[in-house]
């Protein structure tokens, strides 16, 4: 399983579903931040991207990450055309969860 640093420099590039499988497959299951960061197929730009992410990223209390592949992520977001590599989640989810709706704000919001 990758750590919370891995995850949150992999997020921060916006890739596409595809590009982000493509490169979690290309690296092994226990890749670093370091391993992402010397991945040959980044660019330039997306290594200036990864060093944004502080050294000491950790999760914050009661924080967990729910990779894909994980029995945990949810079934209807796992079906979706693009979804996440990996969720970061707080609390429980449970099976009545199935159903539920979330609006997720943006980092970068446009006007």
């Amino acid at each position: 399983m990758h750590d919370a640093r891995f995850w949150q420099a992999l997020l921060s590039l916006n890739l596409s579903f595809r590009k982000c499988r493509e490169l979690i497959t290309s690296l092994s299951e226990d890749a670093t931040f370091e391993d992402l960061l010397r991945h040959p197929d980044l660019s330039d730009e997306h290594r200036r991207t990864l060093l944004t992410v502080p050294e000491s990223f950790a999760l914050p209390n009661g924080v967990r990450i729910v990779e894909l592949g994980d029995a945990a992520y949810p079934e209807n977001l796992r079906l979706a055309s693009d979804p996440p590599p990996a969720l970061f989640v707080r609390g429980d989810l449970l099976p009545r969860d199935e159903v539920a709706v979330a609006i997720v704000g943006t980092r970068k919001a446009s006007p």
